[in-house]
Formats: structure tokens, C-alpha cells, sequence
């Protein structure tokens, strides 16, 4: 029901350690998210890099399926600063699994994931 549904917007904690992010340009209304535990931090950022192994290479490339081409160049380069110079943990939907780790700044106009790698095992979980 609608009336249950709360808004948040930019820069709002949703719950703790969940923050909001606007990241307009693909689709009005574009939401990333900056999770926190202690002094970890995971940007989880959708479809900032839709495509995200040719527009991590070409990130000046405005794809068309992004609604707001302009904005959503933009946003790209204002995030891919973001993790690259804060050094974030980064998980991008589109990417190739694992789908997260770390963005390297190959030149102004190149960037690269390095992705984390992935173990079925968790600390020990069998």
C-alpha cells in the first residue's frame, strides 16, 4: 500500500548503516547506496556503470540506455572519483562476477574493476 511507503531522499540514512546516495541519469530517480559496518564501506551502485566492462573503459561514452545521458555522464564521473579516490569497495550490477571490488584509474579517461575474488566458503561456513 502506498500510504505504508516511505520516501527518502539524497544523503539519508535508511536504516543504520545504509546511507542514500542519489545517482540520477540512467532513470529518474537513480539510487545508489553507501553501506557501512565499522570502518568498512560498500558503494553499491547499480546502473552508474551499466555495462560496466566497456563503460569502465570508455566511461566518457554516453550509452543509450541511459535516460538522461548528460546527468547519468555526469554522475559516472563524480562516482568513479568517489571510489577511486576513497578507495571504496565498489558492487556494480551489470559487471562480471563477482560483480564487486576495487576501481582503478588507468588515465583521466580510463578506469578498471578489479573485482575481489569469490569463495564459496564464508569464514569457515561450510
Amino acid at each position: 500500500m502506498e500510504k505504508d511507503v516511505e520516501r527518502f531522499g539524497d544523503d539519508q540514512e535508511i536504516v543504520p548503516g545504509i546511507r542514500s546516495i542519489w545517482t540520477p541519469g540512467h532513470t529518474p530517480g537513480h539510487t545508489s547506496f553507501m553501506v557501512t559496518s565499522g570502518e568498512a564501506q560498500l558503494l553499491v551502485w547499480g546502473d552508474v556503470t551499466n555495462f560496466t566492462d566497456i563503460v569502465l573503459r570508455f566511461p566518457l561514452w554516453t550509452p543509450s540506455a541511459d535516460m538522461d545521458q548528460q546527468v547519468a555522464l555526469s554522475t559516472r564521473m563524480r562516482m568513479l572519483d568517489m571510489a577511486t579516490a576513497d578507495r571504496m569497495r565498489v558492487s556494480c550490477f551489470h559487471g562480471p562476477f563477482p560483480g564487486n571490488g576495487y576501481i582503478r584509474k588507468i588515465t583521466d579517461e580510463e578506469y578498471r574493476l578489479v573485482p575481489l575474488q569469490w569463495t564459496e566458503h564464508l569464514d569457515g561456513w561450510k
